[in-house]
């Protein structure tokens, strides 16, 4: 481990950084896998700034193997100490630069995790969230399902609430949250599908249906006795 350590100092220090892990990545995967670790305890450890440098990463074409690179980002990100508003504003730099590929949103999963590991997180990337509406990412539904994860009821009820809001962009968003909770509580999965509903009808955009049809879908699977909702729905959205 040690010597990983000092190699992956000495690359950032020489400036080929992630020339050197993209050629030790598949190597360490098939051997002793010290890599994630060994970046997970120098950034901890203040003596690398792994953010810092994965913010700066961007997909160029000299940077062919931008997703591999990448990739290492996710093994680690959820074993990483720092504020959540940097890694929020990381996750979105590497996302955004993925472009429309398939894996652009693989990112999503790690951050969640990361927001989990500390109850403090999740409130803190959902105060981001609200206080500055990002048009062009979605921290919000992380946000959501991470709260959701440790605090269900106070999260969903949080994410209903949300249904009432100015902005349509966080009504979609808490939508899709509601859309996206494995309800341990069943008590909750009707009040939140009424919600979605009543949501759908009162902001009848094109989006806003979309997303609730999906939502409540998911929504009504985790019930047998929620058919019904569903079927009103799409009767009162047949002619839109």
């Amino acid at each position: 481990m040690d010597e990983v350590k000092g190699k992956l100092l000495k690359a950032n220090e020489d400036g080929n950084f992630f020339e050197f892990i993209q050629e030790i990545y598949y190597q360490d995967r098939k051997d002793k896998k010290l890599l994630a670790s060994a970046l997970a305890e120098l950034h901890n450890d203040g003596d690398l700034n792994l953010v810092g440098l994965f913010k700066n990463f961007n997909n160029t074409p000299e940077n062919h193997d931008f997703f591999s690179v990448r990739r290492i980002f996710e093994e680690v990100l959820p074993y990483l100490n720092s504020p959540v508003q940097d890694i929020a504003d990381c996750v979105k730099h590497l996302t955004l630069e993925a472009g429309q590929d398939m894996a652009a949103y693989m990112l999503l999963a790690p951050f969640k995790e990361f927001c989990i590991k500390d109850d403090d997180r999740a409130k803190a990337l959902l105060d981001i969230a609200l206080t500055n509406i990002d048009e062009d990412f979605d921290h919000l539904s992380t946000a959501i399902e991470a709260g959701a994860s440790k605090d269900e009821v106070a999260y969903v009820n949080q994410a209903v609430e949300l249904l009432a809001h100015k902005n349509e962009l966080v009504i979609q968003r808490a939508i899709f949250a509601l859309g996206r909770i494995n309800y341990q509580d069943k008590t909750l999965l009707e009040p939140v599908a009424v919600a979605i509903k009543k949501s759908s009808e009162s902001s009848p955009t094109d989006i806003i249906v979309a997303t609730s049809m999906r939502a409540l879908f998911a929504v009504v699977s985790q019930s047998d006795e929620l058919e019904g909702l569903f079927l009103d729905f799409l009767d009162s959205h047949t002619d839109q």
